[in-house]
């Protein structure tokens, strides 16, 4: 039997000035696979984040749109 510690963390992230959050995505419904960050790199949103790593499934995806 293998038992698995599943921690599910809220991360909220900011693009930056490029637009982007820093991470790589692979996976999906198309897939048969979860959606899992594969790349992330230094001194973007995400890893700056020190919440997320790579590996680490997306289980949701909460937009906000940008207010003025």
């Amino acid at each position: 039997m293998i038992l698995l510690a599943i921690q599910v963390r809220e991360v909220c992230l900011f693009r930056d000035e490029s637009g982007g959050l820093g991470l790589s995505l692979k996976g999906g419904a198309d897939c048969g696979l979860p959606v899992f960050i594969s790349k992330m790199p230094p001194n973007l949103p995400a890893s700056n984040s020190g919440k997320l790593f790579i590996g680490d499934a997306i289980l949701k995806v909460k937009s906000m749109v940008d207010m003025y």
